[in-house]
């Protein structure tokens, strides 16, 4: 019904199947297509320059099993894990499917043995998402290959069907909604109807296997006994050639008085395999075929080649001779197909309530609250707490009085682990899992917007400035009340003076947008807007440095404390002396730096140089605007108003 007036949409979908159907010869069964509509005002969005910087999916530094993914995942499925990817990349932003996710991962957590049971069952769980598109597509052309695919799909889904039925008696327990819900799909009546269909025609010990030779035998047996005379016989002289194998290994074990073993791959079939300590042994002129590795050679005989043939063309028959029940199967299972399609999405969603619930219970996490504000306490970044020495805890508060934050430190710090820890608990937190914290209050967001690092991009001729530029006017054109933003080294990519008026004019923007704001700065001035902005409020992460037998050290509490940072002069140069810079550079540098100290120092004075910022800051201001904005009568309201905002600056640095 959502889509009953979505002509545009409709129309495109159906030239999508009619393009499909007519170029490739193919016919779908009716009712067979998973379909779904998204809306975008369900899901919280998170650019692409986001995803890269919070090191949600792949690690800056091709660091494996430290992302959010790796860090969260304990999927027993593959399609569970891709679901869990699509919810880190899209949270959720509808409050009560969070909470209801949230009251489903609590319940899985105080039933720890439950828990165990359903993942266990899970693991056996053949991927529905290959299984299903086998049944939607009616042909008329059959190959060998496309029937043995049939049966595998066949004796999957089968399987699959019988492992919802252990579901639904493991999750009986369950009082939360999502659970019921999830129990009563893997239960419904087309679920029943289509597994009686089965095991009408199909054998009921019949399982799927990874193991080939275990798995090709099973698809021969899959159909019942006596529904086909022809296919008896058949399958009867694929155990006999079956047989055969092992007593050509034992006699040529006996004729050459060698340990052979008889193996087996979908690629070779039926060959010989050999253990030895060296690999360049010499063997008999029968052996064909021979393949050496390290330990071991592989190799056949012409009895084995022959064998394996006769083999093959038996399967080749009893494929061609099943295929008239298969697609009698098939079309009565097509019908129901989009029950099926139901209890996938289900399954997968319990998947990962239970990787959430794991999670949960493994990495001191605490049940997230929703309200107007942002307050954690002791919380720790997601990521980096997988690191036994990397597990540092910090507060944050943010409400509709204080909407934004300036940190200041030095390098090294933790400014930027910071910024980041606040996102990744969003996302946490709006997918309905627990978060790494002890108390968490946090306000449901719309976006996660982010400008971090001083990057160039040699590809678009971007230098770093004019990168900064462009990823700050997508922040600024996209941002609203409901989005958390974080920027770090605001206004680093050019002179002190443009970095500075830049730092001031973007942030006082977005504080105007009531957007929860956090940026981490080493522009000392920028904290004197708290003086200006009641919205703003400052904090600081600490440096010590100290000499000792000779040698610099520096010592980094990364912990956040109230207020902005005491200027600790020149802890850039305090930083190269714990490396191997030469000594005579550093002292030279402390020297000038000393020198222009001096001649810079402005005493009680500093707050009135800001007036002197006004005409660059304008010109900036302008020049941003300028690269996006085509609308004359748009450009001068936005010029107008970024004047306005700083002649307001300078009447409250004035006084």
């Amino acid at each position: 019904m959502q889509l009953k007036e979505k002509y545009n949409i409709l129309g495109a979908l159906a030239a999508v199947i009619n393009f499909t159907e007519t170029t490739y010869n193919l016919q779908f069964y009716e009712n067979s297509l998973h379909i779904c509509f998204y809306k975008n005002a369900d899901y919280c969005s998170i650019d692409s320059v986001t995803v890269s910087n919070l090191e949600l999916i792949k690690s800056n530094y091709n660091l494996q099993k430290y992302t959010l993914i790796d860090v969260l995942n304990g999927c027993e499925t593959k399609s569970g894990m891709y679901l869990l990817r699509e919810n880190i990349l899209s949270p959720l932003t509808n409050r009560d499917t969070i909470i209801s996710r949230q009251n489903s991962v609590e319940e899985l957590v105080t039933k720890k043995d439950k828990l165990r049971q359903v993942c266990n069952v899970l693991k056996k769980i053949v991927d529905f998402k290959i299984i299903l598109p086998l049944f939607s597509i009616k042909s008329e052309l059959y190959t060998n290959k496309s029937i043995e695919n049939k049966i595998s799909g066949l004796i999957a889904l089968k399987q699959n069907l019988e492992i919802c039925t252990t579901l639904q008696q493991i999750t009986q327990e369950f009082q939360s909604p999502i659970i019921i819900e999830i129990r009563n799909a893997v239960s419904s009546q087309d679920i029943i109807d289509i597994l009686e269909t089965l095991n009408t025609y199909m054998q009921s010990e019949v399982q799927f296997s990874n193991a080939p030779l275990k798995f090709r035998t099973n698809k021969c047996h899959c159909i019942k006994n006596n529904i086909n005379g022809y296919l008896d016989i058949t399958r009867k002289m694929y155990i006999e050639l079956v047989n055969d194998a092992p007593d050509i290994i034992n006699s040529l074990r006996e004729y050459h008085k060698l340990p052979l073993l008889l193996a087996y791959n979908t690629t070779r079939g039926y060959h010989i395999k050999l253990t030895v300590d060296n690999a360049n042994v010499e063997l008999p002129s029968d052996f064909i075929k021979v393949q050496r590795k390290r330990n071991f050679i592989l190799f056949t005989v012409d009895e084995l080649i022959i064998l394996n043939l006769r083999i093959s063309q038996c399967v080749q028959e009893i494929f061609f001779l099943s295929n008239s029940i298969v697609t009698e199967l098939i079309e009565k299972v097509a019908p129901k197909l989009y029950s099926l399609y139901y209890i996938t999405d289900n399954i997968y969603l319990l998947d990962i309530l239970c990787c959430f619930a794991k999670y949960s219970f493994n990495n001191g996490t605490v049940r997230p609250q929703f309200g107007e504000t942002l307050i954690i306490k002791n919380a720790k970044h997601a990521i980096m707490n997988a690191m036994p020495d990397l597990q540092i805890s910090n507060n944050i508060s943010l409400n509709q009085d204080k909407t934004g934050m300036i940190i200041t430190g030095s390098n090294m710090s933790g400014k930027s682990t910071y910024l980041k820890m606040i996102a990744i608990i969003q996302i946490i937190a709006q997918m309905g899992c627990h978060v790494p914290a002890t108390f968490a209050s946090i306000k449901i967001r719309k976006s996660i917007l982010s400008r971090m690092g001083n990057d160039n991009d040699i590809l678009a001729n971007c230098s770093t400035v004019t990168n900064e530029m462009k990823e700050l006017n997508y922040v600024c054109k996209n941002c609203d009340q409901d989005s958390l933003i974080i920027l770090d080294e605001l206004g680093r990519g050019t002179s002190l003076q443009e970095g500075v008026a830049c730092a001031i004019a973007i942030i006082l923007y977005l504080l105007k947008k009531k957007s929860f704001l956090i940026v981490a700065t080493h522009f000392n001035e920028i904290c004197l807007l708290s003086m200006v902005n009641k919205h703003l409020q400052n904090y600081h992460f600490q440096m010590k440095s100290t000499v000792i037998d000779g040698k610099f050290q520096l010592n980094f509490d990364r912990k956040l404390h109230y207020g902005s940072m005491i200027n600790v002069e020149n802890y850039g140069i305090f930083i190269s002396n714990i490396t191997s810079f030469p000594k005579s550079i550093i002292k030279r540098a402390e020297e000038i730096a000393h020198q222009l100290s001096i001649s810079t120092t402005i005493g009680d004075d500093k707050i009135k140089n800001f007036m002197k910022l006004e005409q660059t800051m304008i010109s900036l201001i302008s020049n941003f605007y300028d690269a996006e904005c085509d609308d004359d009568e748009k450009k001068y309201e936005m010029h107008h108003n970024a004047a306005r905002i700083l002649k307001e600056i300078q009447n409250k640095y004035s006084n």
